[in-house]
C-alpha cells in the first residue's frame, strides 16, 4: 500500500506544506522513511525559514530529517560552530551526482534525489509526493542498540528491482541546538537547529546481500548524541533506497 502523508487542511497531496504543518504517515511496512536534507550555515541570512521548516518536517512521522552545517560562508564574520568539512563535502557530492551547477544554502535534498531551495515548502512538498508516487524498489534496514554506546546495523538483501550496489553511511545528530549570533548576517538572532549532524561515518559497500555490522556511537572525544540515522545510497551519493533512524536517548 502506498503511504501518504496527510497535511493542515486534509489534503492527501503535498503540493505545498504550510506553516505549523500537521501530518502523518499513513502505515506502511514496506516503506522505508522519507529522507530530508538541509543543508544550512549560521552565518547564512536566508536559512532561518528553512531551519524552522525542518524542525516542521523532523515531527512528521515517516520523514528522516537531517540539518547539515556548511563550512564556506564562514568568512562572514561568524563561524558556525556546527559546521563541519563532511557536511560540505556531501554537498559538493550532490552537485556531481544531481548535475547542479553550483551549491548553495540553504539547500534540501529530498530523498538523495530532488535539490532545491530549502525554504520553498511548495516544491519540496512536491518532491516528497514524487518519491512516495514513484514507490522506487528499496532494501530494509534496521537499527537496534548493541553492548555499550554500541549500534547494529542490519540491512536486508536486495529484493525485486532494488540496487544491488551503493554505499552505506551512519550519521549522528543531536536533537535540538539554540544559538544567538553575535555577528555576521544574522547577528542579533536567536536560531533553533533541530537534528543536528555532528558526524558523518562511510560504513562500507552495499553489495545487494544480507549485511550486519556494529558500530560505535562515541563521537569525539567519547560525546554522546541524541540519535542515529544509517543510509544506503547509490554510489557516489546518489539516490537514497534504504533508511532508518534510532533516538540514543
Amino acid at each position: 500500500m502506498m503511504a501518504l502523508i496527510r497535511i493542515g487542511l486534509g489534503a492527501l497531496v503535498l503540493a505545498a506544506l504550510p506553516v505549523g504543518v500537521q501530518a502523518e504517515t499513513a502505515k506502511s511496512a514496506s516503506r522505508p522513511p522519507l529522507v530530508i536534507e538541509l543543508f544550512t550555515s549560521q552565518s547564512c541570512s536566508s536559512c532561518p525559514p528553512a531551519d524552522k521548516f525542518l524542525g516542521e518536517l523532523a515531527t512528521v512521522k515517516g520523514v528522516i530529517a537531517l540539518s547539515l552545517h556548511v563550512t564556506y560562508w564562514n568568512y562572514l564574520g561568524w563561524k558556525d560552530n556546527f559546521s563541519s568539512r563532511a557536511a560540505t563535502n556531501r554537498q559538493k557530492a550532490y552537485r556531481w551526482s544531481l548535475r547542479q551547477s553550483m551549491i548553495w544554502t540553504p539547500q534540501i535534498v529530498v530523498h538523495g534525489r530532488f535539490p532545491t531551495v530549502g525554504s520553498n515548502r511548495a516544491k519540496i512538498g512536491y518532491y516528497m509526493n514524487q518519491v512516495i508516487k514513484d514507490n522506487h524498489p528499496h532494501v530494509a534496514v534496521a537499527l537496534a542498540r548493541a553492548d555499550g554506546r554500541n549500534l547494529k546495523v542490519t540491512i536486508g538483501a536486495a529484493l525485486e528491482k532494488a540496487p544491488r550496489a551503493g554505499e552505506v553511511y551512519l550519521f549522528l545528530y543531536d536533537n535540538k541546538h539554540t544559538r544567538k549570533i553575535r555577528a555576521g548576517e544574522n547577528a542579533g538572532r536567536t536560531i533553533t537547529y533541530t537534528n543536528v549532524v555532528r558526524e558523518i561515518r562511510r560504513l562500507g559497500d552495499y553489495k545487494g546481500m544480507d549485511m550486519a555490522v556494529t558500530v560505535s556511537t562515541a563521537g569525539a572525544k567519547g560525546a554522546q548524541r541524541d540519535g542515529a540515522v544509517v543510509l544506503v545510497q547509490q554510489r557516489r551519493v546518489g539516490a537514497i533506497f534504504g533508511a532508518a533512524q534510532l533516538k540514543l536517548r
